[in-house]
């Protein structure tokens, strides 16, 4: 087992967040205080310095290329989410991705580095908790933010996304984030099309909704199955005020599988 986690609270251009070092540091415990896993095959990245683009696409890059064969990976990422404007060749055209401290990381560069460093014999699991992650449709999503407004009256509440690349472009996007392209990778979404991902004060900690419900269930059963994972916390998402349906992107063979195997 190897893990990469990353969690961002602080950003050069967007607003700062409060809930992903939390995440990130929740999920470490839960990997070497729970499951016993070394800390030596965890990486966590939470600092200005190591959650900047580079650094993060080297990180991926060696967590990927490090793992063996039939071996299985967690990576696991807490930030905001976007959607990116890219001009190239006189055409405009827009990207799924997620932020980093210092900019955004486009899903292709992990789609490259995925499908350069890992054969079908090693396992990759993908937990974002991050707006946009389960994909959206544009102009639905504009229709679905006119419906839910601004920020609900709650002062301890924030969400993931900075909004400010909801512009019109020359096409939509509809599919999930790191949508798995390989029978043996699986992608856990904190939302679906269109939804955003929330963060709040939970239990006296800040901590975003999707892993603070995915943690709370996996301390309580570490060994349940991805299908009884999802099933479970998607009793708990969403609710009147958290409006985020967790997905869950699997193969049917896979389903009964344990998420750890410690």
């Amino acid at each position: 087992m190897k893990a990469l986690i990353v969690g961002i609270d602080s950003y050069r251009y967007l607003k700062q967040l409060t809930t992903c070092v939390n995440d990130a540091n929740d999920w470490h415990s839960l990997l070497t205080d729970n499951l016993k896993y070394n800390s030596s095959d965890i990486t966590v990245l939470t600092t200005v310095r190591e959650t900047m683009k580079e650094n993060i696409l080297a990180g991926f890059a060696k967590f990927t290329k490090d793992l063996k064969e039939n071996e299985t990976g967690y990576f696991v990422y807490s930030s905001h989410g976007g959607i990116f404007r890219i001009s190239k060749n006189d055409q405009v055209y827009l990207e799924e991705g997620l932020y980093c401290a210092d900019g955004e990381i486009y899903e292709s560069e992990l789609q490259k580095l995925i499908e350069k460093n890992l054969d079908e014999s090693t396992r990759l699991v993908s937990i974002l908790d991050t707006c946009h992650s389960g994909g959206i449709d544009i102009l639905a999503f504009f229709q679905h933010f006119l419906r839910v407004g601004s920020l609900l009256p709650n002062t301890n509440l924030e969400i993931k996304t900075p909004y400010a690349d909801f512009t019109p472009a020359n096409n939509q996007m509809a599919k999930p984030l790191l949508e798995p392209k390989r029978t043996n990778s699986i992608t856990f979404s904190a939302c679906r099309r269109n939804e955003l991902a929330y963060g709040d004060l939970i239990d006296q900690r800040r901590n975003g909704l999707f892993s603070h419900h995915l943690l709370k269930i996996l301390r309580e059963n570490i060994s349940i199955t991805f299908e009884d994972l999802c099933i479970s916390v998607k009793k708990r998402l969403p609710t009147a005020t958290y409006n985020q349906n967790p997905n869950l992107i699997i193969s049917n063979k896979l389903k009964k599988d344990k998420i750890f195997n410690p």
